[in-house]
């Protein structure tokens, strides 16, 4: 993951470093840390297989689907809200992983 151009991109997206930026940068280096690097798996399907694992619906978290290998989340699956969490969680990952899309497409 191109951390620097990223995290440049978002700031001038954004107005400066505001708490969204730190927010989607912490959740990219996430997943380029849990699933692999996001340069490369932009090269293979422009990050689509990402944002698939990383999709999670309304229907799943009512199914109580559990979150993709590689994944690990800090909550206690005995909570009511755990599944709703996850769905939470997983969405945001998702629209980190779609900002590096689109930044990986603009710098194209």
């Amino acid at each position: 993951m191109n951390e620097e151009g990223f995290l440049a991109w978002l700031i001038a997206r954004n107005g400066g470093r505001t708490r969204h930026v730190q927010d989607v940068m912490a959740r990219a280096r996430r997943i380029n840390r849990d699933f692999g690097d996001l340069d490369a798996a932009y090269a293979v399907d422009r990050l689509n297989g990402y944002i698939a694992r990383l999709t999670y619906t309304t229907e799943d978290e009512h199914n109580q689907r559990i979150p993709p290998e590689g994944l690990a989340f800090k909550i206690d699956p005995r909570n009511p809200q755990y599944f709703k969490r996850i769905h939470s969680g997983l969405d945001s990952l998702c629209k980190a992983v779609e900002l590096y899309r689109d930044y990986r497409y603009e710098i194209m």
